[in-house]
């Protein structure tokens, strides 16, 4: 008998996806299985659409928007509480192939210690091309690192803290029960990669399926990586992310990594005259280090002060300052060399 396979699906004023994502549920192969709804407050009429279109399904209304975390956990409760023993946590703006979630599930049911998996991701408008295969996470580095599928499996001998992105995540009952649901600290970005930390820490597996896909649309709530409100919340969750799993002198070590890397951001940004990203990530930035989590409200900014200040680092050089601080000593000598050759 298949095991009981809930898909939670969290929308936010993305009618139109959701209807389309859930249409290519309806071709699945894999029959025992039930669609979890959350609308996470929406304006455009998704819920009444939603119902309409598919009766039978579940649909949470939350009269808020409660954030990728917030929604998602509302769904994985109602997913345990009626005996699911698989929760697949998908994203709307997402198409699924007849046979995905089949070929997830046998893959989990063969591996009794893997416990988080994903398909591989390919970009809707590109099918052909992979969007995310698979992660590592350098704790060198404090960087999560992108594997392509050649990489993984060149490397598959490696003692490595895989991670997984959100948009695809199934996940085994005995974790969910462990680990609970996703930090709410988080709202929304990095909160996939805390999970899968966390898992690996209580040595749960973390894998991919190469042979299952889905197609991803891409930041359709939130816009692009440089748009206001992903700034926010990538440069102050990148922050929570590694603080909570570093200790000693890493920490003070992540910090100038840290601080670079906010640097950097805020520095191609002001180039590009993205202001209002600008100030976003600079907002970020405070709420990082007042430990300020959930959405961006626009109550918690920056001090004028300190935003003037950081402002004039960037109007004399933005990228020396970042280099600077990372210790970068190197790459800043061999910057001034050819400058000093082209003058």
């Amino acid at each position: 008998m298949q095991p009981k396979v809930s898909i939670v699906i969290l929308n936010w004023n993305g009618k139109e996806d959701t209807l389309e994502c859930l249409h290519s549920l309806q071709r699945s192969s894999y029959s025992n299985f039930t669609t979890i709804v959350v609308d996470n407050g929406s304006t455009d009429g998704s819920a009444p659409a939603i119902r309409k279109a598919f009766p039978d399904l579940v649909v949470i209304i939350n009269r808020d928007n409660l954030g990728f975390t917030g929604g998602n956990n509302i769904g994985i409760r109602h997913a345990l509480e009626h005996g699911a023993e698989y929760v697949w946590l998908l994203n709307n703006d997402t198409i699924v192939e007849p046979d995905t979630l089949a070929k997830l599930v046998a893959k989990a049911e063969s591996s009794p210690s893997t416990a988080l998996l994903s398909p591989v991701i390919h970009w809707h408008d590109d099918p052909d091309s992979i969007q995310f295969y698979l992660s590592y996470v350098d704790w060198g580095t404090y960087n999560i690192i992108n594997f392509s599928q050649e990489e993984q499996e060149r490397y598959a001998d490696r003692s490595k803290d895989y991670s997984l992105w959100g948009t695809a995540l199934l996940i085994k009952r005995p974790a969910l029960e462990k680990l609970g649901g996703l930090d709410d600290r988080f709202f929304a970005y990095a909160e996939d990669a805390e999970y899968c930390m966390r898992a690996s820490r209580e040595g749960f597996g973390i894998a991919v399926d190469p042979t299952s896909r889905i197609y991803h649309k891409n930041s359709r709530a939130t816009g692009s990586n440089t748009a206001p409100v992903q700034c926010f919340l990538r440069i102050r969750n990148r922050y929570f992310l590694w603080r909570t799993y570093l200790r000693g002198w890493d920490r003070v070590s992540f910090l100038r990594k840290y601080l670079g890397d906010a640097m950097e951001l805020s520095g191609e940004l002001y180039q590009t005259n993205q202001t209002v990203s600008l100030d976003y990530c600079l907002d970020g930035v405070w709420c990082a280090f007042k430990k300020i989590s959930g959405p961006y409200t626009g109550q918690d900014r920056m001090p004028k002060v300190l935003k003037i200040f950081w402002m004039q680092f960037l109007k004399f050089h933005p990228f020396f300052w970042s280099l600077l601080i990372q210790g970068n000593y190197r790459k800043i000598f061999r910057e001034l060399r050819v400058r000093c050759q082209i003058k």
